[in-house]
């Protein structure tokens, strides 16, 4: 079996592991340069290029995605299909590896805010929670500032809330009864958990009058 020498890993192999090229006429791949190296070269090559034209390409890609949604959508949904062990794998690493170290994190590279949670930081733990509220990320900062116009009171009970992480964003319009209401932020409150699991389906003044009823049985 002939065995050929590569010049750039400086090892003998054979005909089957060199680079192969339809213009190598004699004998159809290179005599000096193995498969692997030649990859690894052009991905060097690949790297130098994509960092020259970064604003070039980032922008002939958006004008595609642009012009072929639906195209764009197809192959964003084959990519999914073909890695999702790969994903799977890669966030339940990088989760695992923000709990144990304590790192920044999970969605962004800014720290952890421990008074809130263990994963993310301030701003996606808004998102989060804005998400799951309204079916929206947009109203974070909204919901940031309602909690310090509060004061960081309850606004049934008007108890201090330690923190976002004690509170939790109530509807003053139960969002079974108003479902068009569901996504206002302006129907959203930070409350206590005692008083947001009291209120339940009630509006503010049936939660007010049922609160008056208890405290009249009470006194009697």
């Amino acid at each position: 079996m002939m065995v050929y020498h590569c010049k750039i890993c400086s090892t003998d192999k054979p005909a089957e592991e060199m680079y192969r090229k339809k213009y190598f006429k004699k004998l159809g791949f290179c005599q000096s340069l193995c498969a692997d190296c030649n990859k690894a070269r052009r991905k060097t090559w690949d790297k130098i290029y994509y960092k020259k034209n970064a604003a070039f390409l980032n922008e002939q890609s958006k004008q595609w995605g642009k012009d072929n949604p639906e195209k764009k959508k197809e192959g964003a949904a084959r990519w999914y299909a073909a890695n999702k062990e790969k994903i799977r794998k890669y966030s339940s690493d990088r989760s695992k590896q923000v709990r144990d170290l304590g790192l920044h994190c999970e969605k962004c590279v800014l720290p952890i805010d421990k008074t809130l949670n263990k994963w993310w930081c301030k701003r996606h733990y808004l998102w989060h929670r804005s998400y799951n509220a309204l079916g929206t990320t947009k109203h974070w900062e909204t919901i940031e500032d309602m909690f310090y116009q509060q004061q960081r009171m309850c606004f049934y009970c008007k108890d201090r809330l330690q923190g976002m992480s004690h509170g939790e964003l109530e509807h003053m319009f139960p969002r079974k009864r108003f479902p068009e209401l569901e996504s206002s932020v302006d129907n959203l409150v930070w409350a206590c958990k005692p008083c947001n699991d009291q209120k339940h389906n009630r509006t503010v003044e049936e939660y007010n009058d049922y609160k008056k009823r208890m405290k009249e049985q009470e006194q009697q």
